[in-house]
């Protein structure tokens, strides 16, 4: 089979045919008005400026259809140069020509057709008027009336061409207006078309969609920015752009690799000199300077209309060094730039901005399958290799081309061997190309702040991520806008820090190039790596940041295997510590005095040991432990105790809960694959709002507002000294089934929205997990928001509405809310103990009408900072119901709001830093 077949509409534009030229130019002219006379004189003139030169010297009638000989010569000629005479339009073979012509150079973009009016009129031509209409008005009594149709159709396109007019050149003289042929023909044919694959899977749209605005017709000059990590296309795509347009330019110019370029010796005087020959068709200027190269420059592109294309620009300066003002550009110019930095231009400076995705999943397998077996689907044998090979690219072109080809014609044991490999150490040429941004970044401190998030916080909260890194001396949030610019993270639509499986694969292996120990390197992340050097008891100063999970051991039983405290006693740099279902034994005196992050899921104590160092840790994380308490006795720096708050489950009809509360399945949003298995009971703690569920079929008899539906509307009371400072949302939903009639299936994710019809704010919370009742169960969703002083006010109106997954049905939707009651000479707002991590749950958005601006809302989920309890004990707040009772409840302070739930055995604690901790201090190893 072959490897491209020509017919492929996602191969390349320009055809393996056209690459074979066996004619420079293609003449196509009436022989009765122009052989012997013009055409003769211009044929002459192309073959001593050594031009390959084909026209058809034969005058016998050729009968009904073009030679054969005449389709090959059109095919391998890269110019078609057509003579309009007075007659040519009266010869149906000439018709004939003239479509061929054009149907050539929709097939090849960079095939180059030169109309030329010798004696008729262009609109003549466009309009099949003069000349035209009595050849035409013979044709339609002769020629089938499609046939007609679609020489008029081939006459008004190539009229529309940029061509050349006897009259209006050399002043009508014919020998000046044939050498200005000859210089046109040169000038067309020195642009030639750059080298693109022969493989454009899942490219030709992308190439389409910018061809729209490439050809708008617009008389302004527009700059379009594609932009994207390496190996994700961008160069490809600009290539097949310049190919199918720069015959439409009087110049055109494609400068590759500027970045390498730029860097060398006089590396952006080299730059000018290339633009300003392929502008100029071929002159060389000489430039002594920038600012020189810059003038001649503006010279050039003045003057005639262009198409620029810049590729790999790394630096504004680079640009610079091209053009300033973009209003320096003759009109209607485009230029097209190249770049892995989103940020590279400002909005303003930019008609448009194109951020090149990864391929499908379907696209990924055809890729992989032209380069691995030379067809567009894999071999039966290597089918289950092909499509992990392909998750393992997740879509990136160069990862899916280099593994393809490598192994083209390689044995199913060899691919199995390849795949493991890939593992643990990815593809050396595809890191090497991905590892360009990472070395473009500006100092060590991003670079650092990259390894630690490609080792540690793929997937987590940007907000999360800042708060410890912060405390580790760095500036997350300038460096994490630095990584986007670099397209090495993104931020989704949950402010989760996302990265390509590939960049992170490569960040870890800049990691384990380090030293071949790794107990020498400065991340461990291989649970094995992790789980021998404490075994061995050989950790080094080295280490900033360590996970170990023991289910990932699965040689090892983790619930015998003990290890030591005194294992960390080596890491006086530990920073971050991930660890999982790991036991250990020993004094926790000494134990990693540095740390910042300790996330230690599965803790198997039932309180934190007294002499457990916890004054320099920022986050401390203990989910699914069996945590009843913080600590035995008294501490310092940390002195919340986790317990029951009776009078909150009294308040919210709990009280009968607490011997009932089972374990239960929560599902993770958007998760691919989730894990069944029952959990017990959890908090959830994100962006100013708390979180539960557990199992439940009634809202409490003391929330105020109720509704046997998924929407409330209510009017928040008037009530002196008082404001409101949080909502209590609370829904009762069931599992209906998936084949349930009454069931709109959906996409949606499970979701609080709460709008305030009267200040036109609204808010939207989606949670990052959410509980699974068993089919025809309840399960209770307990949500409590903390609000801003001007989100709900006295009188105003507002609705809140939950949607929840498909299969999921709202049964009871219950609220209540929480108002604080100011009093004089004291401080009621400090509820939060860091003002620094108190999230708004809001929008400053105005209402709409459409459902389209809720699609546009966005979503959120974050954990927040708990208070220490001697702020909570300061509080006195109000419970006031929505009906303006007098039955009101006393609440102690915020732990008494987000201990609602009672008996989650999550612990999220974020601890207040102390002064010295707060203040950035000089530090010679930040990471």
């Amino acid at each position: 089979m072959a490897l491209v077949r020509a017919s492929d509409p996602q191969t390349s534009s320009v055809s393996s045919t056209s690459r074979y030229c066996r004619y420079h130019v293609f003449l196509s002219f009436r022989g009765q008005d122009t052989r012997k006379a013009f055409t003769d004189h211009l044929y002459t003139a192309l073959v001593n400026a050594g031009f390959r030169t084909f026209r058809d010297d034969d005058e016998v009638e050729r009968g009904e259809g073009i030679e054969l000989e005449l389709q090959k010569a059109i095919k391998h000629s890269r110019t078609s140069v057509i003579m309009f005479s007075k007659d040519y339009a009266s010869s149906r073979w000439c018709l004939d020509e003239l479509v061929m012509i054009l149907e050539r150079k929709r097939i090849s973009a960079d095939h180059v057709v030169l109309p030329v009016f010798y004696d008729v009129d262009p609109s003549d031509v466009r309009n099949q008027t003069g000349s035209l209409a009595k050849a035409f008005a013979r044709h339609q009594k002769t020629q089938p009336s499609n046939k007609v149709k679609e020489w008029k159709e081939a006459l008004a396109e190539v009229a529309d061409l940029a061509g050349m007019v006897l009259p209006n050149q050399a002043n009508g003289r014919e020998s000046k207006f044939i050498n200005k042929i000859v210089q046109v023909i040169g000038e067309k044919l020195r642009r030639r078309p750059l080298s693109v694959p022969h493989i454009m899977i899942g490219m030709q749209s992308r190439v389409n969609e910018l061809n729209l605005w490439l050809q708008d017709g617009s008389d302004d000059v527009g700059i379009l920015v594609i932009y994207g990590m390496s190996g994700i296309g961008k160069t490809t795509i600009a290539k097949s752009l310049y190919n199918t347009n720069f015959g439409r330019f009087e110049g055109s110019s494609f400068i590759e690799n500027i970045r390498e370029i730029s860097q060398q010796p006089n590396g952006l005087v080299q730059i000018q000199k290339q633009l300003l020959s392929d502008i100029l068709n071929g002159r060389k200027m000489k430039i002594s300077s920038v600012s020189e190269g810059l003038i001649k420059i503006e010279d050039a592109i003045s003057s005639k209309r262009v198409l620029l294309v810049l590729d790999d620009v790394d630096h504004i300066d680079q640009l610079d060094a091209v053009f300033q003002m973009k209003d320096r550009f003759y009109p209607r110019s485009k230029i097209i730039i190249t770049t892995r930095r989103a940020r590279l231009l400002k909005a303003h400076q930019v008609t448009k901005v194109y951020a090149v995705g990864t391929l499908t999943q379907k696209e990924s397998l055809e890729l992989f399958s032209w380069h691995a077996f030379g067809q567009d689907h894999p071999v039966e044998d290597y089918k289950e290799y092909s499509e992990k090979l392909v998750d393992h690219c997740g879509g990136l072109p160069l990862a899916l081309k280099v593994l393809g080809s490598s192994l083209l014609g390689e044995s199913v044991c060899l691919w199995k061997s390849a795949l493991e490999k890939l593992e643990v150490i990815p593809n050396g040429e595809i890191i090497n190309k991905l590892r360009v941004s990472y070395d473009c970044l500006q100092d060590d401190h991003d670079q650092k702040l990259f390894l630690h998030i490609a080792c540690f916080f793929i997937g987590m909260d940007k907000d999360y991520i800042a708060k410890i890194l912060d405390g580790c001396d760095f500036y997350t949030i300038v460096g994490i806008q630095n990584l986007i610019d670099r397209c090495l993270v993104i931020i989704d639509g949950w402010d989760k820090v996302q990265m390509h499986d590939l960049i992170r694969g490569m960040g870890r292996e800049i990691v384990r190039l380090e030293s071949k120990e790794p107990w020498k390197r400065s991340r461990v992340w291989h649970h094995k790596d992790s789980f021998k050097i404490l075994t061995e008891k050989n950790g080094t100063e080295t280490i900033e940041g360590l996970v170990l999970n023991m289910h990932m051991c699965p040689a090892i039983n983790s619930n015998e295997k003990v290890l030591e405290t005194n294992a960390f006693s080596r890491m006086r740099e530990l920073k971050l510590l991930h660890l999982s279902h790991v036991q250990l034994d020993g004094s926790y005196a000494e134990f990693c005095t540095e740390l910042r992050w300790l996330c230690w899921t599965k803790f198997p104590l039932d309180s934190i040991p007294v002499d457990f160092p916890l004054e320099s840790v920022i986050i401390l994380e203990m989910q699914y432990s069996g945590l009843r308490q913080v600590f035995k006795g008294t501490k310092v720096q940390v002195t919340t105790h986790w317990s029951v708050d009776v009078e909150m489950i009294n308040l919210l009809g709990l009280c009968n809960l607490l011997e009932s509360m089972a374990p239960i399945r929560m599902h993770k949003q958007r998760a691919i694959f989730q894990n069944d298995d029952p959990i017990p009971v959890q908090g959830l703690y994100e962006p100013g709002i708390f979180s539960t569920f557990f199992g439940g079929n009634k809202v409490p008899g003391k929330f105020s507002h109720k509704s046997t539906g998924s929407s409330i509307s209510f009017t928040v009371p008037l009530l002196d000294n008082h404001r409101t400072r949080g909502l209590i949302v609370f829904v009762v939903y069931m599992n209906a089934g998936y084949d349930s009639p009454p069931i709109i299936h959906h996409n949606y994710l499970s979701q609080i929205i709460v709008k305030n019809k009267s200040n036109g704010l609204r808010g939207r919370y989606c949670p990052s997990r959410y509980g699974i009742p068993g089919e025809g169960e309840d399960m209770i969703w307990l949500s409590h928001w903390n609000l801003e002083d001007d989100q709900l006010q006295g009188g105003d109106e507002v609705v809140v509405s939950v949607i929840m997954k498909s299969g999921l049905l709202v049964k009871e939707l219950g609220i209540q809310l929480v108002q604080v009651q100011e009093e004089e000479n004291h401080n009621m707002m400090s509820i939060s103990t860091d003002s620094s991590y108190h999230h708004q749950t809001w929008y400053n958005k105005r209402l709409g009408d459409s459902d389209e601006e809720d699609k546009r809302e966005e979503v959120f989920s974050r954990f927040v900072c708990l208070p220490d309890e001697e702020e909570e004990q300061q509080d006195d707040i109000t419970v006031a119901t929505t009906t303006g009772s007098n039955n009101s409840g006393g609440l102690r302070g915020w732990k008494v709001l987000v201990t609602a739930a009672c008996f989650f055995l999550t612990l999220t604690l974020i601890t207040r830093s102390s002064p010295s901790l707060r203040k950035k201090q000089p530090s010679t190893n930040p990471g």
